[in-house]
């Protein structure tokens, strides 16, 4: 649940196709404000929000499928976090860079239409909230 436009779009774009609720949390006010807008121009603003704050003061005991696009550092930070407040099995889908320490389930390259040709990472991670990565 973290960061930049193309990230809230994506978000959208699953309520959107799967009626799931998203929340996005940003910490840069001007995004969040310009992420608010696509929230509400769209067909689920009641089943999206986002929270302008810090990513590491966030309450995750509710979620079960987490996009963190995150560098290196704070996905070392907030992988603890999510873990101590897991209630259910849950879901990470990371972009550009892996968890620290951990083993992907898959790995997949992406690609944009605004950057024909370039392929960027995602890896899929399943956790068990009694153990480690399965």
């Amino acid at each position: 649940m973290i960061n930049s436009f193309k990230y809230i779009y994506e978000k959208i774009r699953c309520a959107e196709s799967t009626g799931a609720r998203c929340v996005g949390i940003e910490v840069d006010q001007e995004r969040c404000e310009q992420a608010q807008i696509n929230i509400n121009s769209s067909s689920v603003s009641s089943r999206c929000q986002i929270i302008c704050g810090n990513a590491l003061e966030y309450d995750y005991s509710n979620g079960t499928a987490f996009f963190l696009y995150l560098v290196p550092r704070g996905l070392k930070l907030i992988l603890p976090l999510i873990r101590s407040q897991c209630i259910s099995n849950f879901r990470i889908v990371t972009y550009m860079s892996p968890l620290p320490n951990e083993t992907p389930a898959q790995m997949c390259k992406v690609s944009t239409a605004h950057q024909p040709g370039a392929e960027w990472p995602l890896f899929l991670y399943h956790f068990n909230c009694n153990s480690q990565n399965d």
